[in-house]
């Protein structure tokens, strides 16, 4: 009885310890120790390092935040009204307690955005997130993010339909204007 919870135990530790990413071998702490060490300083040199001049601020990002790859998707977060195109988003990975920035590509709506580059381990919990404005965003970007287009389909006589495309200004997301799309009588088709 006593092996199958030692068995049980040691199940566990060989799970947190994939986590980390070392091996479950039996070897004493003090190895263990330098082999964690080791394996976060080879992940800290991964990590994009900050070179940001005095203009730039750390600020705190409202909510919390998970990520899957390069999706990091927010609970209570407001990513259109804090972020751009092009600023960072810095976390303190809760496992590795390593600080890790990424690049923004892409804000798709208040609890969704895209990043450059996946962060070393995906977010599994709520983390909460620092961010850092740049104000270098090129021009061509600001121009295309101004207006979006939508198109829905209407009925123009008996077995006849028509596409029409409307544009509205930029602080609708899409998924704001799928919602208007949805509520259209004929639109079964809702692409953006």
């Amino acid at each position: 009885m006593k092996e199958s919870s030692d068995d049980i135990y040691s199940r566990v530790r060989k799970i947190k310890f994939k986590r980390v990413g070392l091996e479950t071998n039996n070897k004493s702490n003090n190895t263990r120790n330098i082999n964690l060490k080791e394996k976060l300083d080879n992940k800290s040199e991964n990590s994009e390092p900050f070179n940001f001049q005095g203009k730039e601020k750390k600020k705190k990002g409202e909510g919390r935040i998970i990520t899957s790859n390069t999706t990091v998707q927010g609970f209570h977060t407001k990513f259109q009204q804090e972020l751009k195109v092009g600023d960072y988003i810095e976390i303190e990975h809760p496992n590795t307690l390593i600080k890790e920035s990424r690049k923004v590509i892409n804000i798709i709506s208040e609890r969704t955005l895209i990043i450059e580059r996946e962060f070393s381990c995906d977010l599994v919990s709520t983390s909460e997130y620092y961010y850092i404005s740049t104000n270098d965003i090129d021009n061509d970007l600001s121009v295309i993010s101004k207006s979006n287009t939508y198109s829905y389909r209407e009925k123009d006589g008996m077995f006849k339909y028509k596409t029409v495309v409307k544009s509205v200004n930029s602080s609708l997301s899409r998924e704001d204007i799928l919602d208007i799309r949805a509520k259209k009588q004929r639109d079964k088709y809702c692409w953006i």
